[in-house]
């Protein structure tokens, strides 16, 4: 089983099951286990009083300052060892999980990684377990709201108590250390990755993935084994157009990675590929557009004519359909790789387009639609000699998989990235993360039983590109 960032390692052992695993009989294997640092039970649910609702932020906020861990609610303790389960029952409402979300959201400043989980008794007659599960936080430390005043609380062993003026200022620095060094992660992923780019003058999508959470991992004849089931299966729900579902894996075990190359018969990646490092980092690249002449590039190009190019002018096109299909599968692909050696939460994207090249000249870049009768460079958008890179913080588990989540994370990445071109904001995909039908062309036949698939929400935009 996977390392689970929400359960810690001394109680993975006993729970032998993941956050999204753990049922009653695993909650029974805690029994005899010592409260300590990473575990809190609760006999009882917190009640709905305000002095309550702060002591279940202050109990997560002081885990989440430490080391993690897991808080639950249905078990007592006598002396210190976890004795029994005493199961609660659950509101009638049903919405006790979103309640205690709110009250994470609403008092603890900044919220720490966390998940809440309510698990149901063995007989199923409206009693059970709720289980919050807090990993070790990048973004320590955390205040609690109380009245006008944040408190910094920190779990010792059994109890709580409040970090001193020096802790606190400690915990700050570490967090700007960790922020510096992720920063470092992050360039030296995308320098690797770049180096692996082919001098042959064609534009690429690159993106760069770094977790927030730490990492680490070996390689193995089995880690190899598992991450081609793996590519096998997450492959399959990419979007279906993506350059991205044609990599084969092959491992480089000496620089603790594992790369996956579309290669030609040079060993030369022709099209795509990723290097996905074994601490859940990782770098995609698509190739996006290819130098040529003008005069091969639009029969009609109105738009192009503007410019006032002449016909051999070496320009590149940038579908724009394509670039959200490859952004939308390389930020998947990279999350997913990420949760499947242990990580989750946060990670910082980065997402750029190379320049493309003609010879050894820079080439200008355009956005190409295909959707017309003839294609042409997008109206209202300009050319682009040095494009810039687009940085975000997405949710990894919610980015792993095609969703409705997926979409709107990848949003704010792919304005930036068609901001260069003088478009406000990309026509393919809204922010509220629709799928955008009229603006798919002749894609359509593929996403559009993908995003039904995936409950993925499409929209009938009225604005003509």
């Amino acid at each position: 089983m996977p390392p689970d960032r929400f359960i810690p390692t001394r109680l993975a052992r006993v729970l032998q099951a993941s956050i999204d695993e753990v049922d009653e009989a695993a909650l029974m294997r805690l029994v005899g286990v010592t409260e300590d640092t990473d575990l809190d039970v609760k006999a009882a649910l917190y009640e709905r009083r305000e002095r309550d609702t702060r002591n279940f932020a202050v109990d997560l906020a002081a885990m989440a300052n430490a080391v993690g861990g897991l808080l639950i609610i249905g078990m007592s303790e006598v002396d210190g060892r976890v004795s029994a389960t005493s199961r609660v029952t659950f509101p009638q409402d049903q919405e006790e999980v979103l309640r205690l979300e709110q009250i994470i959201a609403s008092l603890v400043f900044p919220p720490p990684p966390f998940v809440v989980r309510q698990v149901s008794g063995s007989e199923d007659d409206g009693d059970g377990y709720f289980i919050v599960g807090i990993a070790r936080s990048p973004l320590a430390p955390h205040a609690v709201r109380v009245g006008s005043d944040l408190r910094f609380p920190l779990r010792s062993g059994r109890r709580n108590r409040l970090l001193t003026e020096s802790e606190v200022a400690d915990a700050y620095r570490r967090r700007f250390a960790e922020a510096a060094a992720r920063e470092a992660r992050v360039s030296e992923v995308e320098e690797t990755g770049r180096a692996r780019v082919p001098g042959t003058g064609e534009a690429w999508l690159a993106v760069t993935v770094v977790p927030t959470s730490e990492l680490s991992g070996s390689m193995s004849t089995e880690r190899m084994r598992q991450h081609e089931d793996w590519l096998r299966t997450t492959q399959a729900a990419l979007a279906p157009t993506s350059i991205l579902r044609r990599v084969s894996l092959y491992s480089t075990p000496a620089l603790r990675r594992i790369d996956a190359e579309d290669t030609g018969i040079d060993r030369e990646p022709r099209n795509a590929f990723l290097q996905l490092h074994l601490d859940g980092s990782g770098y995609a690249a698509t190739v996006i557009g290819r130098p040529y002449p003008r005069s091969e590039i639009q029969p009609a190009g109105l738009h192009l004519a503007v410019f006032g190019l002449a016909d051999d002018a070496v320009l590149c096109p940038i579908d724009d359909e394509q670039l959200t299909v490859d952004l939308l599968a390389a930020v998947q692909i990279l999350a997913s790789h990420a949760i499947s050696v242990g990580g989750g939460g946060d990670a910082f994207v980065r997402a750029m387009l190379t320049p493309a090249f003609h010879t050894v000249i820079p080439v200008p870049l355009f956005l190409l639609q295909t959707r017309a009768m003839l294609p042409d460079m997008l109206a209202n958008t300009r050319l682009v000699l040095q494009p810039g890179a687009s940085e975000h913080s997405v949710d990894l588990v919610e980015t792993s998989r095609p969703s409705r989540e997926l979409l709107v994370a990848v949003f704010p990445l792919l304005t930036d990235l068609v901001a260069d071109f003088g478009r406000p904001e990309p026509y393919q995909i809204g922010a509220d993360g629709s799928l955008r039908r009229a603006f798919q062309a002749g894609k359509w036949p593929l996403l559009g039983p993908w995003a039904e698939a995936h409950q993925i929400p499409t929209a009938d935009a009225t604005e003509t590109a």
